[in-house]
């Protein structure tokens, strides 16, 4: 794997004789602390790879892009372009390339897209999120220089997480969830500057985000990026010591006041609980919030997850008057035979994720929903379709319907 890594990138550098070509993200970082670290090495992985631009011989990624692809035809599966970025993405059968052509960004407002322009390597690593991601290992003439203008080296040595600069927060609050998940992977945690930053840029709170906001008028920091982030967060074995890094930072706050001041304890069972049951760790986490749907809105989360919550809010109206042991009501509820929960949980259009849903949120009676998510739901009618037609002349909805009380009765028997 290394010498198929080692020859792509020599023939990458033909390519790029008037220009600088570099390794740089993941795979430098890695790199270092494998070797003066002596972590372990799991190889290169995906590889990051920036070129600056040339307007002598225009070279660019796009143009090592087609490159590769006329040397590998048959190794490449797919490649993809966006070059409003100047960035390239090629598939291989063992792994992913992503070139780019160095740039330098400028936030026009704080959470936004970023304006761009294509610039020398040394600015692209200036715009970069932490200091021990703004090295970089320059490939020129075969030989291989490591490029470490912000002190990368030092952090990695001490086990700080540090911005890069006194703004990056604010220009991009995603960046907190990064921090949570190198923190919790390589064992490190934010410095005290970026603590700092963090906690006062979260107490002014820059960004235009307000209750009133649509997704598309609030920052996509905010929004879509957010989701993504969140999303390559909890994908990770270490999501558990990430949601806590970030609630030590105070940064849960940036999805809702709520989650920040909940306890750790509580929200790490609620997430185990829901996984268990089948729904995502996002939407798990979500529906702890003040408001889960205008936060699962604010995220553009799918349409259908959206719909549970706003449907768990239904059940939530359904047990409410179950409140208080001593009511006339509470003991109707009591009462209830497995049909008749049975009755009154399937028949609103509900979808199972509703109930699990609202079992991770506490929601009372537990026993009765706990009972119909493992066991009165997957019971069968003891008598099928096709047997009642043969019988009855039964059809349609009054079949559906007849079916329906059979099972519901049956369940009672079996209980």
């Amino acid at each position: 794997m290394v010498q198929i890594v080692q020859e792509l990138i020599r023939q990458l550098e033909v390519g790029t004789r008037n220009t600088r070509l570099a390794l740089v993200g993941g795979i430098v970082r890695d790199w270092l602390l494998h070797r003066i670290y002596k972590e372990p090495w799991n190889g290169p992985g995906d590889l990051d790879l920036v070129v600056e631009f040339s307007m002598e011989s225009h070279v660019n990624a796009h143009a090592l892009a087609e490159r590769l692809i006329s040397l590998h035809p048959e190794e490449i599966t797919h490649c993809h372009y966006y070059d409003k970025y100047g960035t390239a993405e090629i598939c291989f059968l063992w792994g992913t390339i992503d070139l780019a052509t160095a740039r330098q960004e400028f936030y026009p407002e704080p959470g936004h897209n970023p304006v761009i322009s294509f610039h020398s390597l040394e600015s692209d690593l200036a715009r970069r999120d932490f200091r021990l991601n703004a090295m970089a290992i320059v490939v020129k003439d075969s030989r291989w220089q490591l490029l470490d203008p912000y002190g990368g080296q030092q952090d990695l040595a001490t086990g700080w997480l540090d911005f890069l600069h006194h703004r990056s927060v604010t220009d991009d609050p995603t960046r907190l969830i990064r921090a949570a998940r190198y923190g919790a992977r390589l064992g490190m945690t934010l410095g005290h500057n970026s603590i700092n930053q963090t906690r006062g840029t979260i107490d002014q709170w820059p960004w235009k985000l307000q209750s009133d906001l649509t997704s598309d008028q609030a920052p996509s920091a905010l929004t879509t990026r957010l989701r993504i982030e969140l999303e390559l967060l909890f994908e990770c074995r270490y999501w558990q010591g990430s949601l806590h890094l970030l609630q030590v930072w105070g940064a849960l706050e940036l999805l809702d006041k709520n989650l920040q001041v909940n306890s750790y304890i509580s929200l790490k069972r609620r997430l185990i609980w829901g996984n268990r049951l089948g729904i995502s760790l996002l939407l798990a986490l979500i529906s702890a919030a003040r408001d889960p749907v205008t936060l699962a809105t604010r995220l553009q989360l799918p349409k259908n997850q959206i719909q549970w919550l706003r449907q768990v809010e239904k059940l939530q109206e359904l047990l409410a008057f179950t409140e208080g042991n001593n009511t006339v009501n509470s003991i109707l509820l009591s009462g209830w035979r497995p049909s008749r929960w049975c009755r009154e949980l399937e028949t609103r259009g509900w979808h199972p994720e509703v109930i699990a849903l609202g079992l991770i949120s506490g929601l009372q009676p537990r026993r009765p929903l706990l009972r119909w998510w493992f066991r009165w739901r997957h019971i069968k009618s003891p008598i099928t379709a096709n047997e009642i037609i043969a019988r009855e002349n039964f059809s349609g909805y009054r079949l559906g319907c007849y079916l329906r009380q059979l099972r519901w009765d049956f369940v009672d028997s079996v209980g």
